[in-house]
């Protein structure tokens, strides 16, 4: 199997903590030498091991936002998201996508 290669250009945040040094991030990532894309995934402690995950191009961003952005609040399955959960959202909207 073919090595895969990564560069992550900007961690955006971290989703959840799974426990025992695995954490949910939000990451911009090149794979392989291609083009950025937000990617949703866990990563150990030093980034030396993931689990699976899925990328975005920024159209499938931007769709998701604005899916996500038509969710009715009383909707949620989770009732106990708060805003305060939110106050960790990064204010520098320069993302670095290719």
């Amino acid at each position: 199997m073919p090595d895969i290669t990564f560069d992550v250009r900007q961690n955006l945040g971290v989703l959840s903590d799974a426990g025992k040094g695995w954490k949910k991030e939000l990451n911009v990532i090149s794979w392989n030498g291609r083009d950025a894309k937000l990617d949703i995934r866990e990563w150990n402690s030093d980034r030396s091991k993931m689990k699976k995950g899925i990328t975005l191009s920024k159209d499938e961003a931007s769709v998701l936002y604005y899916l996500l952005s038509k969710i009715d609040n009383d909707s949620i399955i989770d009732k106990n998201l708060s805003s305060s959960s939110l106050s960790s959202f990064p204010e520098n909207n320069d993302v670095p996508f290719d």
